[in-house]
């Protein structure tokens, strides 16, 4: 009941900002922003409410975005501040990139005198130091899991928390139950149905088998950095792990290697490469191939792609939640910012 209370709060708030707003800042590094970038690319045509997934730690290519916006609409910068709302998304509170775009929103709405309370908006965890009683004064603070938890790295937390459920129901908010019921359908089923799984068996086997940690990936534009992202930042540790090399137009028969491992994920009947897939498996080199019906099963998709990751790192013996590298990265770009 508590969660079912706490996503019916996202929908409304989702609802609220589509009204008000028309365009929407999500500035997110990692797997905070690409699952912001999944939701827009899928998800926004034909909407009126403009979404904006920023990853970019350089303040001036923000500014730049914003004046662009302001010159294509034939309004100020000002109005173009007044028309939107922006989020921070960051589970520590301290993520470089993220404090980067915050500062120059932060300053921008109070060099205009706009109050900053009805555009800005805090995601983050509890205990972060962005869970301040200043935040919560000055700005919309809410937590980026649903519970109010922080256990959920950046990366996992497509597609059941705030991240994607709310930018999801800024565009619309009705699929937003359907979809959460169809990764439910897609991810409870017994374990030799379950294609995930299968997925983590055959990665397993055929890189072990061929002793090549390197896979071919077929793959729609639109998902094609959540994932790398996902699996490499999950597993690409101790020298273990694999690398997802996305199939270019130039990969041909000719150019194939005995050893070569493929995988390929289909969506609503769009199928990469069909011409080479269908050479691959006349010719019998290991293919696996991940069909979802359409676009409702694009939660069911990132659900179970986070199981076949934990299922990876368990035969591997990886810990596939830690970024040893990623917060040595984060305190390094903090001390840089410092001097």
């Amino acid at each position: 009941e508590e969660g079912q209370a706490a996503l019916e709060n996202t929908l409304k708030l989702g609802r609220e900002i589509r009204k008000k707003y028309k365009y929407v800042f999500a500035c997110g590094i990692g797997g905070s922003g690409e699952g912001v970038e999944v939701i827009r690319r899928n998800f926004s045509e034909g909407t009126e409410t403009k979404l904006y997934p920023l990853m970019t730690p350089d303040a001036d290519a923000v500014n730049g975005l914003v004046k662009s916006i302001a010159d294509s609409e034939g309004i100020t910068i000002e109005e173009v501040l007044k028309e939107s709302a922006v989020f921070f998304i960051t589970k520590s509170g301290s993520t470089p990139e993220t404090l980067s775009h915050f500062e120059y929103f932060k300053g921008a709405y109070e060099k205009a005198d706009i109050n900053t309370k009805e555009h800005i908006w805090v995601m983050t965890d509890p205990g972060s130091k962005m869970d301040t009683p200043k935040h919560k004064e000055d700005y919309n603070w809410m937590t980026i899991q649903l519970n109010g938890g922080s256990g959920i790295g950046g990366r996992f937390t497509s597609p059941a928390t705030n991240i994607p459920l709310l930018f999801l129901s800024i565009f619309n908010d009705k699929i937003v139950q359907e979809m959460l019921g169809e990764a439910q359908k897609m991810n409870n089923v017994p374990a030799e149905e379950d294609m995930f799984l299968e997925l983590a068996a055959f990665i397993d086997h055929y890189t072990k088998q061929a002793k090549n940690n390197n896979i071919t990936l077929f793959i729609p534009e639109e998902f094609k950095v959540w994932f790398l992202q996902l699996f490499e930042e999950s597993l690409g540790k101790e020298l273990k792990g694999v690398t997802f090399f996305p199939a270019g137009e130039r990969l041909t028969p000719e150019n194939l290697r005995p050893d070569d491992i493929f995988v390929r994920l289909t969506i609503g009947g769009e199928k990469p490469r069909q011409d080479l897939w269908e050479h691959l498996q006349k010719k019998n080199y290991p293919a696996f191939e991940l069909n979802i019906k359409d676009k409702n099963g694009i939660f069911g998709l990132q659900f179970g792609l986070a199981r076949t990751v934990i299922a990876l790192a368990y035969l591997w013996q990886i810990c596939a939640v830690d970024q040893d590298a990623v917060e040595d990265y984060k305190k390094g770009g903090i001390k840089i910012k410092e001097k």
